[in-house]
């Protein structure tokens, strides 16, 4: 299966943009008339396939993290080699649901993709940080989402 999903982190852009075709969907189409804005996009169809078949939880409308995660796994091309990797795709999902909300679509998020963005916090906490500025990027991350408070931010920022 060639590479769909659009997200590599910054260090890997410039070297890849033009060869790697995880790079290649990197943004958010233009927007074209012919192609409705809430039509599945490639990395919605990769999240809906990787997943079919799954059972949602009984008593959450989840699926279950084990099973998420080895299907996710099963493709390698699609998965994030760095922290930066994991923020430029939670990136990318927040853009796709801003830019469907602008435009009155009262659509939710697919199960599918909320499997996917819990995949990749999971992915920041497992995989190692290339550099300073890739810690206190995941520290400004979870700051923003209000994970972590603001002072808790410095604190941190001190220790590493």
């Amino acid at each position: 299966m060639t590479n769909v999903l659009p997200f590599r982190g910054k260090q890997h852009a410039a070297a890849e943009a033009d060869t790697d075709p995880y790079r290649s969907l990197f943004s958010l189409p233009p927007i074209d008339p012919a192609t409705p804005l809430l039509a599945l996009t490639p990395a919605e169809k990769f999240c809906k396939a990787a997943l079919k078949g799954l059972r949602k939880d009984k008593y959450w409308n989840q699926y279950k993290i084990d099973q998420v995660d080895e299907r996710f796994h099963a493709h390698p091309q699609q998965l994030p080699q760095s922290l930066d990797d994991c923020l430029a795709e939670i990136e990318y999902w927040d853009h796709l649901n801003r830019l469907r909300s602008s435009l009155g679509a009262a659509v939710a998020e697919s199960l599918p993709v909320q499997a996917r963005r819990h995949f990749l916090r999971r992915c920041l906490s497992v995989i190692q940080p290339v550099n300073g500025a890739e810690i206190a990027a995941v520290i400004r991350y979870l700051v923003e989402k209000g994970l972590l408070d603001p002072e808790a931010e410095g604190i941190v920022l001190n220790l590493v």
